[in-house]
């Protein structure tokens, strides 16, 4: 009696690493982010923001700027205080880009991202930490010796990327002396390379040097050992098709000339267009899908455009593309936004589980190769 193979233990949780893995890269926002390191007054960026997006035109939707500081001291009034806060501090249409969903009150209005108001939006763990079960709308809270009204409580956890328990959003620019960590300017935007482009050479005339991040770009990045592995899978498949279709049209030639040695032609004519027809939708069918295969498995080299060279069939331009890209991934500096961070955890998140779970085939092709003798040798 045969036994059930038995399966390797990494096998399982590579995949589960993996389900883990893309689940979390499916949150993935759609921006573009241009993060560097604030120099100068925060309230002159806006600015600069203005001309950047001029530069870029309309070919972007809004473009935004946040500063980003961790561990800002708010008090209440008559109420608790917190330090271990992620103030962000946003331009105008900040929220277009970074939705948030609202427990009590609203966003930030247009008169104190303006700089008419001051103006703050706690997430709802730190508004209970701070007032109780008090109504926290309409109230101050004190924010490096500066009063700000709460308008609005937000739905907000702690994710990765943030090192701090709670988050709190006020306008740019509104209190100049508390500075910020870092800037990230942005844009919503999907896997476009020309875009890309345009945007970050716009932000860097704008602000100077950064790191400039497209999201969904680095998304089909961290998954493209998957496509990898699909693509050496669609082409066994693909091989094994068309090996069935070989076998099944050597069938029908073989039962036509059968056929045609008792039968006249003229009767056998329903028999032939059947499968001249079947033939021809099964070669469409197979046609359409190794078209959308090509463009899956293409669809990389026309994002990086930055893989390929600028003369196929030039050295010189092939060791040049390779030595910009290792001049690229070799900076010595690279700041990170939160967003980037996250997406990073998981997609090494998804290169171990795609480790372990080939390992653990592996290991289960050879036990079965080699399977274990009992002591019984049963």
């Amino acid at each position: 009696m045969s036994k059930m193979r038995r399966i390797h233990v990494l096998l399982p949780l590579g995949c589960l690493l993996v389900a883990a893995a893309l689940i979390g890269l499916m949150r993935t926002p759609k921006l573009l982010q241009y993060a560097f390191l604030p120099d100068g007054e925060l309230g002159l960026y806006a600015g600069k923001l203005e001309e950047a997006a001029e530069e870029i035109g309309g070919t972007s939707g809004a473009i935004t700027l946040h500063g980003v500081r961790q561990g800002c001291q708010i008090s209440a009034e008559n109420g608790g205080s917190e330090s271990d806060i992620s103030l962000y501090m946003v331009s105008a249409r900040w929220f277009e880009a970074y939705p948030l969903r609202m427990r009590a009150g609203g966003i930030l209005s247009y008169a104190s991202l303006k700089g008419m108001e001051r103006e703050i939006v706690l997430d709802g763990d730190l508004a209970f930490k701070l007032f109780g079960d008090r109504d926290p709308l309409g109230r101050y809270v004190d924010l490096s010796g500066e009063k700000f009204e709460v308008v609005g409580v937000a739905e907000h956890a702690r994710r990765l990327g943030e090192g701090t328990l709670y988050a709190a959003w006020i306008p740019l620019g509104s209190d100049e002396s508390l500075g910020c960590d870092l800037m990230v300017a942005s844009t919503v935007s999907g896997i476009d390379g020309g875009l890309t482009t345009l945007f970050g050479t716009a932000m860097k005339n704008a602000f100077g040097a950064g790191t400039l991040y497209g999201l969904q770009k680095e998304r089909m990045r961290a998954t493209m050992i998957l496509r990898v592995i699909a693509l050496v899978a669609a082409l066994r498949l693909l091989a094994l098709w068309i090996g069935a279709l070989r076998r099944v049209g050597a069938a029908w030639l073989a039962e036509y000339q059968e056929r045609i040695q008792t039968c006249y032609f003229s009767r056998m004519l329903g028999f032939v267009l059947l499968r001249l027809m079947a033939t021809f939708l099964v070669a469409a069918a197979t046609l359409v899908i190794c078209w959308a295969l090509m463009n899956f498995f293409v669809e990389p080299v026309l994002v990086f455009v930055e893989w390929v060279p600028e003369v196929l069939v030039s050295w010189a331009a092939i060791t040049g593309r390779f030595w910009e890209l290792v001049n690229a991934a070799s900076k010595p500096v690279s700041l990170m936004t939160a967003e980037m961070a996250e997406l990073r955890f998981w997609a090494n998140i998804l290169r171990w589980g795609v480790i372990a779970a080939l390992i653990g085939w592996g290991m289960t092709a050879l036990s079965a190769v080699f399977p274990k003798e009992n002591a019984a040798n049963q």
